[in-house]
C-alpha cells in the first residue's frame, strides 16, 4: 500500500510496519515504525533499507523486497514530519530508549550536509530542526557516533556565541521533560542512559552542553538524587547492581558538581533548594559508604563526590572541618560527615579526594584556635594514610596507599615552591616526618609490584625536592643511610639514583671507593641489573660533565668506567655478560657515543688478535667482543655501516664464531650477519657465504634457546632478502640478484634434505621451521626463471613431510601438518602425492588409532585423518561435509570398541583401546567451521554432537570402576576376589569368558599360558587403557563446551550446536568424575577440562546457567561437613579430585560474586579445619586438602592472601592432632603456604636467598594475627620444655622455627605487633629442645631475627646462657640430667650461627671491622673455659664435643692475626683432644660420634699434618671404616694443602699399601683413589695401574662413583707412564675400559664425562709416535667420536676440546686452523681427518674399518628409529614398542650427518692412500 504524505515523499506500508525513506541530496535516513494502538513507536532501523538508501541493491527481508523512490523534499517539511512523528510517541515509552538506534553510515555524513542547508531556511525552521535533532540526541545511544554528529550540528546551528542562543530555553524544556519522563519510570537502563547524557554534556566538546544544563540544574540534581537513591536501595536489597553503575553514578555527581561551579557560574535564586539537594546527595554518600563488597573504584568515586558536594555548599575552612569530621578526628557527629574510619577503603577515598580536589592553599589554611586539628595535611591526612598502611594486606590496597603517599608529597612540593610556606617545611623536618616518609619510600621501592614501586619512586623524588630547601647536609645524610642498606636490594639502587642527582660524584667515591666494583657485581645479577646500571650511568655522566668543565680528558674517563667493565666482561659467564652488555655497556654508549664504542672494540681486538694462542682461545673475551660489536651496530652507534666489511680480521672472527663451541657465541655471530637496524641494508656476500658454510652444523643444536634465536635470525634475514629482491626488480642490480638467487637455490634444496627421519629431533624441528618460513615468505615470490615454491615442494620433500606426521614429537607433527594443509600449496601437494597414498591414508589411520598402544601413534592417526579430510575437500566438496562423514564413521567404530570393553576391559586394553579413536574424533571436531552453516547441516551436526556426548558418558562409565577404585594400580575389574579359594565373577559363563591370563592371576594355581612379564603387567595395561580413555573423554567434552561450538541462545531455541541441557549434563558428568575418580592422571585432566568449562557457566547471562556453580559449591561444602557424606568422598590420595573441583569453580569467576564465594568457602573450610576434637576427622582432612589446593592455585593470585594467616594457624593447629591423616594434610598445607608466602626456592644452595625471605614488618603486616598466635604458641612450648619427657616434644615448634628463619628485621621502625625482638627470648630458650633438627632450626631463626645493632647484646646473652648451662652440667652443683647436653648443644649452635651471620652480613658495614673482632674476642674470653671443657675428653657427649670443636675453629678463623700464646696452647690441646677422640672407643655407640670424628679429623689434618700419616696407618691396620672414612674425607677436602706438604710421599705410600693389600668398601675405595690421583707418582702409577684396571673391569652400572675415581686415576697414570715405554697389555686394558665406559646406554653421565676428561688429559696418546702406543690407541678414535655424539652437552664439549688439543699438535700438517674448540658436528669431521692424517699411512685398515662402521650407522650410539617409513604398512605395527618398552636411547645422535661425514672421510682416506698427503679441508 502506498501513501503520499508530502510532495515527492514516498512511504511503503506492509502489514503493521511502515518504512519511511527520506533522501535529501545525499541525506539518507531510514526509520522503522512499529504501529501500536497508542501511536507510533520508534524502534530499530532496518539495515536492508539503509543499503537501498546508499544506492545498493536491497537485500530480502523476511522474503520481501522493497522499492525506494528518491527525490528532493524541502528541509522544513522533513523537520516538521520528524517532529510530528516523535510527538505522537509517548515520552515515557521504554521502547524509545531500548530499541532506537540511528543509522551510522551514510546517515551521519548526510546529517552534516543537511545542516549546511539550514541557513537558507527561516529561523522557525531552524528552531524546529534543533528541537527535533535534540530529541534524537536525547535518545541516541552513548556508544553511537550519531550523538557526536548531532552535537556538532547543534553547535553549528547556534553559532559561536552559544551563551546567548535563544533556542537554549526551548531545548532546556525538552531536557526537563526527558528527565521527568525517566523520573516517572526509572530503572537501571534508563537511569544509566540519562547519566551518560549528563556526563557527555559536561565533559565532551559539546559547547551548548553546559548552557543547556545550566537551565536545568535543579532538575538534574533531583534526577541524580532519585537515581543514586534507587541504585543504593537496589544494591542493599539484592546486591545485583553492578559496581560500574554505582561508581559511574557518583563520578557523574562529582563531575556535574565540580563543572557546575567552574563553568556555568549560576546565580541561583533559590539557594535553600540547592543546599537541600546537596545535603540529600551527601546523605546518599553516607549510605553508599555503608555498602559492603565494593571495589576501590566505587569508594574513590564516592569520596570524590563527597568532597565535591562539600565544595558546593561550604567555604574552604568549612570543607576542611567536614573532612576532619569524616575522618573522626573531631568529636562532632553530623549527618553530612560519614563515618569512614571503619574500613581503610573509605578512609582512603576521602583522603584521595581531598588531595586531588582541594588546592594546596585550601589545604594549608589553619583551623580556628578552639578546634582540634591545626593542620589537616600533617595531623589528619598523613596519620590516616600511615594507619591504613599498617593494615592493608592485598597488593591492590597497598597500591592505593602508595598513590595517596605520592599525592600528599606532590602537594607538599608545590607548597615548598611558595615562600609563604617555609615554616611548613621546617616543621616537617623537625618532627621527623620527612625521615619517616623517606624510610617508607625506601621500603616500598623493594615491593614486587611495579605500580607500587613507581609510586614510591615518585614519592622519593618529591621528598628530595623538599630537601633542596634544607641544604646539602640533608642529601649527605641520606646518601650515608643509603650506603648502609643492603646492596642486594633494588630499592637501594633506586634511592641511590635519585640522590645522585643532588650530590657530586667525588663525594660518592670518597664515601665508598669500591663503588665501581660493587656496581659491576650487582649488574651481573638479573634482578639488580636495570637499577645498578642506571647508577653506573649517572656516575659516568656526572664524572664526564665535571671532567669536561675542568679538563677535557675523555681517555681518563674511559679508564675509570669502561676499562673495569671490559675486564669484568672477559671474566664473567655468558649469562652475566648479557646483563653487563645489554644494561651497563648500552647506557655507557649513550654517554660516550661512537668514540666510546671504538675504544671498546679496539681494546677487544688488541686482546683477541694477540700473538699467543692462549689469548686466542679466550672465549669470554670473544663473546664480550661480539656482544659489544652487535650492540654498537644494531643501535647505530657506529656511524660506519661497513665497519665489518672493511676489516678482514673481524670477518674471520665472526666466521670462526659461527662454529664456536659456545651456543651463545654462535648466536651472536648469526645475529650480526642476519640482522640489521636498517632492514633495507644489503646483505654482503661474505655474510651469505659464512651462513651457507655454518648453517648445516648448527641445525642439531641441543639448546632450545639457541634454536629459537637462530630461527628468528634466519627469518629476519629471509625477510630482508625478499625486501631487497623486490627493490632489485625496480633497479638494475643484477649481481646482487644473482647472489641472492644462488643462496636461495641452495637453501631451498638443502632444507628438505634435512627432514630425514634418521636425524635427531633438534635438526628435524629446526629444519621444518625454516621450511615453514621459506614457504610463508617466498610462497608468492616469482621472477623469470625462478619460482622458489616449486623448488621447495618436490615429491621428496612432500614425502618427508608426510613421514614427519608420524614423528614422536608433537611440534614436528604440527609443523608438518601445517605445511601439508596450506591452502596456497594444496593443489601443488596433491599433484606430488601418489594416488595410492591418498586412498590408503584413512584406512591406515583407523587401524593405527584402534590397535596402537602408544599415545603418539594415536596422534599420528589424528593428523592423517585431518590430512585426508583436507585433501578430500579441496575440490567441490565442503570440508564440513567431509568431516561430518569421517566423524560418523569413527564414532561408529568407537561404539563397537566400547561394547567390547564392557565385556572385557582386558581385551580392550590389548586389542582395541578406545582412547585412540577419541583423540582422532577430538582433532577432527577442532577443524569444523560453524559460521554461515545451513540449517540442515546444523541439524546434522547437532545430532552428531549429541551422539558424541552420550558416547563420552558411556566411555567414562565403562572405565570408572578402574579409575575410581580405591587402588587403581592393581585393580582387575573382571574379578572380585574375596578370598584365597573363592572367586565371584557373577556367573559361570562370565568366568569362562575371562582370559586365561586373568584366571591364572585370580586363582594363583601357577597355570600361565603367557610370558611371566606379560602376566605382571596385566593390571597396568588395563589401568593405562582406562585412564587414557577417561582423559580423552574429558578432553573431547572440553572441545564440545568451548566457544568453538555455538551454544543455544536459550533453553527453548535450537540455533546453536550445543544445547543448554547438554551443557548442564556435561558439567554434572565432570563433577562426578572429579568426586569419584581416584587415579591422579584421570582427575587432573578432568580438572583441566572443568576449569575451562566453569567460566562459561559463571559468565552466562541467563540465571538458569550462571547459578549452577554456586549450587555446586554449597552442595560440596554441605557434603564435607556431613560426617556420613564426607566418608563417601575419597579421604586418601589427598582427597583425590575434590580440591581440584573447588579450585576450578572458584578460579573461574573474578567478579565480586566470585570473590564472595571464595570468602564463604575459605571461612567455612578454615572453621572446619580448626574444629576442636577428633570426631570429624575426615571432614578436617578434606578441608585441609582443599585449602592446600586453593593456596597452590596461582590463578587465584592475591585474592587468596587475606586468608593465608588463618590457613597457617589452621595448619599449625593440625600438627597437634592425634590422627596421622590430619597431621599429614596439615604438613602438606603448611608446605604450600610456605611457598605461597616466601616464593619458590630461587637458590640451588642450601643457604636462604634474600628473594625467599621477607622483612618482619612486611611479613606480619600482610599476615595479621600471626604475630600474637606465634608468640602464644612459643610461650606454651617453652613452658613445656622444662617439664621434660613427651611434653617437650611439641610438633608445632619446628614449623614455627622454619617460618621465623625466613624473616629478617626491617630497616624501618616497627610496631609492637610486627617486631621481631619479642621472639628473641623464646628462640634462646628453644636451645633446650630434645630434637636435634629443631635446635639447628632455632639457631638459624635466632640469627635471622636479630638486627645488626642488637648482635653484641644477643651474643653476650647467648654466651652467658651457655656458661650457666655448662656450670649446671659440669660445675660444683652439676645435675645428672641428659637434657643439659641438649641445652649446651643448642647454645653452641646459636653462638656459631650468630657469629657466621654477622661476619658476612652487609648490614654490619656500619660496624667497624675491629668492632666485630672485639665481639668475637669477648665471646671467646667468656667461653674459653666452657669450650676447653666441652672439647676435652671430660665431655662424654660426642655431639656437644664436636660442636665445641667447630666453634673453636670458627673463632680462630674470625680473629686470625690476633692470637696470643694462650691460643697456641689451646690449639695444642685441641689437637691432642682430637687425636684422643680418634683413638677412643668409649663413645662409639653414642649419637653424634660420626660428627665428632669428622671435626677431629679436620683438626688433625690441618693443624697436625705430621701425625696424619701415622694415624691413617693405624686406622687402616685397625680396619675401622668409620674413622677411615672421616680421615680420608678430611684429606680430600684439604687436598690442595696436602700436595705441598712434606709428608705427601708418606701418605701416598700408606694408601698404596692399603689399596694393594686390603679389601675395602666402594666408598672408601673411591676416596682412596681420588686422594692418590691428586699426588700420584711414578711409583704409584706402576703399582696401582694394573690393580685399578682389574677393579674397573668388575664395576657395574651402580658403582658409578667408583668408576669415575678409577678412570681419573688411570688418566693420571697414563700421563706418567707414557713418558717411558709401556707394556701393550696395560694400554690395551686401559683402552678397553675407556671404550666400554664411553657407551651412553651402559654408563652414567659422570662416568662418560670422566672418560672425556681422561682423553683430554692424555690427548698426547693420539699423536704419540711410539709404535706400541700408536697400534693400541687407534680404537680410541672411535671412542672420541662416540663422545662427540653423546647426549650430554658437557661431555661433547670436553670431547671437542680433545680434538682441539690434537689439532694444536699437528695443525701444521692438518690444515685445520681453529683458534678455539668448535661445535661437535664440526669436531667429528675434524676428528676423522686427524685420524687419517696420523694413522692413515700405517693403520690404513683399522681407519677404514672405523669409518665404514660409522658410515653404515653401526655405532654404539646409533639406534633404529621408530618412525614408520611407509604410511600404508599396517604390518609394521607389530614391530612398534609395546606399552612399557624403552624408546630411543641417544636422541642427539645424527645418523645421517655422521654417515655423510664418514663417507667423506673414506674418500679422503682413499686419496691419502694414493698421495699420502692430506689436503686442507
Amino acid at each position: 500500500m502506498l501513501l503520499t504524505i508530502s510532495r515527492n515523499c514516498l512511504f511503503l506500508v506492509s502489514n503493521i510496519q511502515l518504512f519511511c525513506y527520506i533522501l535529501i541530496n545525499d541525506f539518507a535516513f531510514s526509520i522503522k515504525y512499529n504501529v501500536r494502538c497508542c501511536g507510533f513507536g520508534v524502534v530499530t532501523a532496518d539495515v536492508g533499507l539503509r543499503r537501498c538508501a546508499m544506492g545498493r541493491k536491497p537485500k530480502k527481508v523476511q522474503g520481501r523486497s522493497y522499492k525506494v523512490v528518491s527525490d528532493l523534499p524541502i528541509c522544513r517539511r522533513i523537520a516538521l514530519k520528524i517532529r510530528e512523528d516523535i510527538e505522537q510517541t509517548p515520552s515515557h515509552d521504554n521502547c524509545l530508549l531500548k530499541h532506537f538506534k540511528i543509522p551510522e553510515a551514510v546517515t551521519l555524513q548526510s546529517l552534516k550536509r543537511a545542516s549546511d542547508d539550514v541557513d537558507n531556511n527561516s529561523a522557525t525552521s531552524s528552531t524546529i530542526l534543533q528541537k527535533t535533532l535534540f530529541r534524537y540526541f536525547l535518545i541516541s545511544d552513548a556508544a553511537s557516533p550519531a550523538r557526536g554528529i548531532i552535537a556538532s550540528i547543534l553547535d553549528r546551528l547556534n553559532g559561536a556565541d552559544s551563551q546567548s542562543c535563544k533556542s537554549h530555553g526551548i531545548i532546556s524544556i525538552e531536557l526537563g521533560d526527558f528527565l521527568d519522563s525517566i523520573h516517572r519510570d526509572l530503572n537501571v537502563d534508563t537511569g544509566r542512559h540519562a547519566k551518560d547524557l549528563i556526563v557527555y554534556c559536561v565533559s565532551s566538546n559539546f559547547r551548548n552542553g553546559p548552557c543547556i544544563l545550566q537551565r536545568n540544574i535543579t532538575g538534574i540534581q533531583k534526577f541524580l538524587i532519585h537515581y543514586m537513591d534507587y541504585l543504593i536501595s537496589l544494591h542493599e536489597e539484592t546486591s545485583e547492581v553492578s559496581e560500574y553503575d554505582v561508581a559511574s553514578g557518583f563520578k557523574c555527581v562529582s563531575l556535574f558538581t565540580k563543572n557546575f561551579l567552574r563553568k556555568c557560574d549560576i546565580d541561583c535564586n533559590d539557594i535553600e533548594i540547592q543546599r537541600n539537594n546537596v545535603t540529600n546527595l551527601l546523605g546518599i554518600c553516607k549510605r553508599a559508604y555503608l555498602l559492603s563488597n565494593l571495589e576501590w573504584d566505587s569508594y574513590s568515586a564516592i569520596g570524590m563526590a563527597f568532597v565535591s558536594l562539600l565544595q558546593g555548599i561550604h567555604d574552604d575552612s568549612q570543607v576542611l572541618k567536614e573532612v576532619a569530621k569524616s575522618m573522626r578526628h573531631a568529636n562532632v557527629s553530623d549527618i553530612n560527615a560519614p563515618d569512614v574510619s571503619s574500613t581503610f577503603h573509605q578512609r582512603m577515598s576521602v583522603c584521595n579526594a581531598t588531595l586531588v580536589l582541594l588546592s594546596h592553599r585550601t589545604l594549608s589554611k589553619k583551623r580556628c584556635a578552639d578546634e582540634y586539628v591545626d593542620d589537616i595535611l600533617t595531623e589528619v591526612i598523613l596519620p590516616s594514610i600511615k594507619d591504613v598502611d599498617q593494615k592493608c594486606k592485598l597488593i591492590s590496597d597497598q597500591l592505593i596507599v602508595a598513590k595517596c603517599y605520592a599525592q600528599w608529597s606532590r602537594i607538599i612540593v608545590i607548597m615548598c615552591e611558595d615562600p609563604e610556606y617555609t615554616q611548613l617545611v621546617l616543621k616537617i623536618q623537625e618532627n621527623g616526618t620527612l625521615g619517616d616518609l623517606f624510610g617508607i619510600a625506601i621500603d616500598k621501592l623493594g615491593h614486587p609490584t611495579d605500580a607500587i614501586r613507581h609510586q614510591a619512586n615518585e614519592m622519593l623524588v618529591n621528598m628530595l625536592k623538599i630537601g633542596t630547601n634544607i641544604g646539602s647536609k640533608f642529601f649527605e645524610d641520606l646518601m650515608e643511610k643509603i650506603l648502609r642498606q643492603s646492596w642486594k636490594k633494588r630499592s637501594t639502587f633506586t634511592a641511590f639514583n635519585c640522590i645522585l642527582r643532588h650530590v657530586s660524584h667525588d663525594s660518592v667515591f670518597a664515601k665508598l671507593p669500591t663503588i665501581i666494583e660493587r656496581l659491576l657485581f650487582a649488574i651481573m645479577q638479573q634482578s639488580l641489573a636495570p637499577y645498578a646500571s642506571e647508577t653506573y650511568k649517572i656516575l659516568a655522566e656526572k664524572s664526564l660533565e665535571t671532567a669536561m668543565q675542568i679538563w677535557p680528558d675523555v681517555d681518563k674517563q674511559y679508564e675509570i668506567f669502561i676499562k673495569p667493565l671490559l675486564e669484568v666482561m672477559c671474566q664473567s659467564s655468558i649469562g652475566a655478560l648479557q646483563f653487563l652488555v645489554n644494561y651497563c655497556f648500552l647506557k655507557l654508549l649513550k654517554v660516550y657515543g661512537e668514540p666510546g664504542a671504538l675504544y671498546t672494540l679496539k681494546s677487544f681486538e688488541d686482546k683477541l688478535f694477540g700473538s699467543t694462542d692462549l689469548v686466542k682461545r679466550d672465549s669470554h673475551a670473544l663473546a664480550a667482543y661480539l656482544n659489544c660489536l652487535k650492540l654498537s651496530a644494531n643501535h647505530a652507534i657506529l656511524k660506519d655501516e661497513r665497519y665489518i666489511s672493511k676489516h678482514e680480521r673481524v670477518q674471520g672472527v665472526i666466521e670462526s664464531a659461527l662454529l664456536h663451541q659456545s651456543d651463545e657465541i654462535r648466536h651472536i655471530a648469526f645475529s650480526l650477519l642476519c640482522e640489521s637496524s636498517r632492514p633495507s641494508t644489503l646483505i654482503p656476500s661474505y655474510a651469505l657465504n659464512s651462513i651457507r658454510h655454518a648453517l648445516p652444523y648448527n641445525l642439531s643444536c641441543q639448546d632450545s634457546a639457541f634454536r629459537q634465536k637462530l630461527l628468528n635470525s634466519i627469518k629476519k634475514m629471509l625477510l630482508r632478502m625478499k625486501s631487497n629482491l623486490l627493490q632489485f626488480q625496480k633497479s638494475t642490480e643484477k649481481d646482487s640478484t644473482q647472489m641472492y638467487h644462488a643462496f636461495l637455490n641452495w637453501l631451498f634444496a638443502f632444507i628438505p634434505i634435512q627432514l630425514d627421519d634418521r636425524s635427531p629431533y633438534m635438526k628435524r624441528i629446526t629444519s621444518v621451521t625454516i621450511f615453514q618460513h621459506l614457504a610463508d615468505i617466498f610462497g608468492d615470490y616469482t621472477v623469470e626463471g625462478f619460482q622458489p615454491i616449486r623448488v621447495l615442494y618436490t615429491a621428496g620433500s612432500v614425502q618427508s613431510l608426510f613421514i614427519l606426521l608420524s614423528d614422536s614429537y608433537p611440534d614436528v607433527r604440527e609443523a608438518a601438518y601445517a605445511l601439508l594443509t596450506q591452502q596456497t600449496t594444496l593443489s601443488l601437494i596433491e599433484t606430488l602425492l601418489p594416488a595410492e597414498w591418498v586412498r590408503s591414508i584413512y584406512d591406515n589411520a583407523v587401524i593405527r588409532a584402534r590397535k596402537c598402544s602408544q599415545p603418539e601413534n594415536c596422534m599420528d592417526a589424528a593428523y592423517h585423518m585431518g590430512l585426508y579430510a583436507v585433501l578430500m575437500s579441496n575440490g567441490d566438496l565442503d570440508r564440513n561435509v567431509v568431516l561430518l562423514k569421517i566423524c560418523k564413521d569413527v564414532l561408529s567404530i568407537l561404539k563397537d570398541d566400547i561394547s567390547s570393553a564392557k565385556k572385557s576391559l582386558y581385551y580392550a586394553a590389548i586389542a582395541s583401546p578406545m582412547y585412540g579413536l577419541m583423540h582422532c574424533l577430538k582433532t577432527l571436531l577442532q577443524n569444523a567451521q560453524f559460521e554461515d552453516m545451513s540449517e540442515s547441516n546444523r541439524r546434522k551436526w547437532r545430532d552428531l554432537v549429541s551422539d558424541v556426548i552420550s558416547t563420552c558418558f558411556d566411555v567414562s562409565a565403562t572405565v570408572l570402576p578402574v579409575v575410581g577404585s580405591v587402588s587403581p594400580e592393581g585393580h582387575l575389574p573382571e574379578v572380585d576376589r574375596t578370598g584365597a579359594d573363592e572367586v565371584h565373577v557373577g556367573s559361570d559363563d562370565a568366568w569362562n569368558e575371562l582370559p586365561e591370563i586373568v584366571k591364572s592371576l585370580v586363582i594363583g594355581d601357577g597355570i600361565d599360558h603367557h610370558d611371566e612379564c606379560v602376566t605382571r603387567t596385566v593390571s597396568q595395561q588395563i589401568l593405562v587403557c582406562c585412564w587414557r580413555s577417561a582423559k580423552e573423554s574429558s578432553l573431547l567434552l572440553q572441545e564440545l563446551t568451548s566457544v568453538h561450538f555455538p551454544l543455544d541462545s536459550s533453553a527453548v531455541e535450537c540455533d546453536g550446536i550445543v544445547s543448554w541441557k547438554q551443557l548442564k549434563a556435561i558439567g554434572e558428568h565432570l563433577r562426578t568424575q572429579l568426586r569419584e575418580a581416584r587415579h591422579r592422571g584421570a582427575f587432573e585432566i578432568t580438572y583441566y577440562v572443568f576449569k575451562a568449562y566453569c567460566p562459561r557457566l559463571w559468565n552466562n547471562k541467563h540465571p538458569e546457567l550462571s547459578c549452577i556453580p554456586e549450587k555446586w559449591i554449597e552442595d560440596t561444602l554441605a557434603d564435607i561437613q556431613d560426617q556420613q557424606k564426607s566418608k563417601e568422598l575419597c579421604a586418601t590420595r589427598r582427597s583425590a579430585g575434590l580440591p581440584f573441583f573447588m579450585q576450578a569453580l572458584l578460579s573461574g569467576n573474578k567478579s565480586a560474586r566470585g570473590r564472595g564465594c571464595l570468602q564463604h568457602v575459605m571461612s567455612t573450610l578454615v572453621n572446619l579445619s580448626q574444629r576442636p576434637g577428633e570426631k570429624a576427622i575426615i571432614s578436617k582432612v578434606h578441608a585441609l586438602n582443599i585449602l592446600r589446593g586453593l593456596v597452590k592455585d596461582s590463578s587465584l593470585g592475591e585474592e587468596i592472601f587475606p586468608y593465608v594467616s588463618q590457613c597457617i594457624m589452621a595448619a599449625l593447629t593440625g600438627f597437634n592432632s592425634t590422627t596421622w591423616a590430619v597431621r599429614n594434610s596439615s604438613t602438606l598445607l603448611f608446605s604450600a603456604l610456605f611457598t605461597r608466602v616466601f616464593g619458590v626456592k630461587r637458590d640451588k644452595l642450601d643457604t636462604l636467598s634474600l628473594k625467599n625471605r621477607l622483612s618482619g614488618n612486611e611479613f606480619f603486616s600482610r599476615l595479621p594475627g600471626l604475630h600474637s598466635f606465634l608468640t602464644e604458641c612459643l610461650e606454651k612450648i617453652i613452658a613445656n620444655l622444662d617439664l621434660g619427657g613427651h611434653h617437650a616434644l611439641d610438633p608445632i615448634l619446628h614449623p614455627i622455627l622454619l617460618l621465623l628463619s625466613r624473616v629478617f628485621p626491617s630497616t624501618l621502625p616497627t610496631a609492637t605487633n610486627t617486631s621481631l625482638s619479642r621472639f628473641v627470648p623464646f628462640l634462646m630458650k628453644c636451645r633446650a629442645t630434645a630434637v636435634y633438627k629443631s635446635r639447628v632450626a632455632a639457631s638459624v631463626a635466632l640469627a635471622s631475627v636479630v638486627a645488626w645493632d642488637q648482635c653484641r647484646d644477643t651474643v653476650a646473652c647467648c654466651c652467658d646462657n651457655l656458661v650457666a648451662d655448662f656450670e649446671m652440667a659440669y660445675g660444683s652443683k652439676a645435675q645428672a640430667k641428659s637434657s643439659r647436653q641438649n641445652r649446651i648443644h643448642g647454645g653452641l649452635l646459636q653462638v656459631k650461627e650468630l657469629l657466621v651471620k654477622f661476619s658476612d652480613d652487609e648490614s654490619c658495614l656500619l660496624m667497624p671491622r675491629d668492632g666485630f673482632k672485639e665481639l668475637v674476642l669477648d665471646a671467646r674470653c667468656k667461653l674459653r673455659r666452657v669450650l676447653n671443657g666441652l672439647a676435652s675428653e671430660r665431655n662424654g657427649c660426642p655431639t656437644t664435643r664436636s660442636a665445641a670443636i667447630e666453634l673453636l675453629l670458627l673463632m680462630r678463623s674470625l680473629i686470625a692475626g690476633n692470637c696470643d700464646s694462650s691460643d697456641g696452647r689451646q690449639l695444642e690441646e685441641l689437637v691432642a683432644w682430637s687425636i684422643d677422640a680418634f683413638e677412643s672407643q668409649d663413645s662409639r655407640h653414642l649419637p653424634g660420634f660420626t660428627f665428632l670424628l669428622e671435626k677431629a679429623a679436620r683438626v688433625i689434618v690441618v693443624e697436625r699434618p705430621s701425625d696424619t700419616a701415622g694415624l691413617l696407618e693405624n686406622v687402616i691396620v685397625a680396619k675401622d671404616t668409620d674413622k677411615l672414612r672421616c680421615l680420608l674425607s678430611a684429606l680430600l677436602d684439604t687436598r690442595d694443602a696436602v700436595k705441598i706438604r712434606s709428608d705427601a710421599a708418606r701418605l701416598e705410600e700408606v694408601l698404596r699399601d692399603a689399596l694393594l693389600n686390603g679389601s675395602w668398601p666402594d666408598d672408601i675405595l673411591t676416596l682412596m683413589y681420588r686422594i692418590v690421583t691428586e699426588f700420584a707418582s711414578e711409583t704409584s702409577a706402576k703399582s696401582l695401574f694394573e690393580n685399578s684396571l682389574r677393579i674397573a673391569s668388575l664395576c657395574n652400572a651402580s658403582q658409578s662413583e667408583l668408576s669415575e675415581a678409577l678412570i681419573d686415576f688411570q688418566a693420571a697414570c697414563v700421563g706418567i707412564l707414557t713418558k717411558r715405554p709401556v707394556t701393550a697389555a696395560d694400554i690395551r686394558s686401559w683402552v678397553q675400559v675407556v671404550s666400554r665406559s664411553s657407551r651412553s646406554f651402559e654408563n652414567a653421565d659422570g662416568v662418560r664425562l670422566a672418560v672425556a676428561k681422561s682423553l683430554l688429559r692424555n690427548a698426547s696418546v693420539y699423536t704419540s709416535r711410539d709404535c706400541t702406543m700408536t697400534a693400541l690407541s687407534t680404537p680410541l678414535w672411535k671412542t672420541l667420536v662416540d663422545l662427540l655424539c653423546d647426549e650430554e652437552g658437557a661431555i661433547r664439549k670436553v670431547a671437542s676440546d680433545v680434538v682441539f688439543e690434537i689439532n694444536a699438535v699437528v695443525s701444521h700438517r692438518s690444515g685445520i686452523s681453529d683458534d678455539h674448540p668448535c661445535i661437535d658436528s664440526v669436531a667429528i669431521r675434524h676428528a676423522f681427518r686427524l685420524m687419517i692424517l696420523i694413522h692413515g699411512e700405517l693403520r690404513h685398515g683399522e681407519c677404514r674399518a672405523i669409518l665404514e662402521e660409522f658410515a653404515a650407522g653401526r655405532s654404539a650410539e646409533a639406534v633404529v628409529p621408530v618412525i614408520l617409513q611407509e604410511p600404508d604398512d599396517s604390518d609394521s605395527l607389530a614391530n612398534e614398542p609395546s606399552l612399557f618398552e624403552r624408546s630411543q636411547l641417544n636422541t642427539y645422535y645424527d645418523s645421517a650427518s655422521i654417515s655423510a661425514a664418514a663417507e667423506d672421510a673414506l674418500h679422503c682416506l682413499d686419496e691419502f692412500a694414493k698421495t699420502c698427503v692430506l689436503s686442507a679441508p
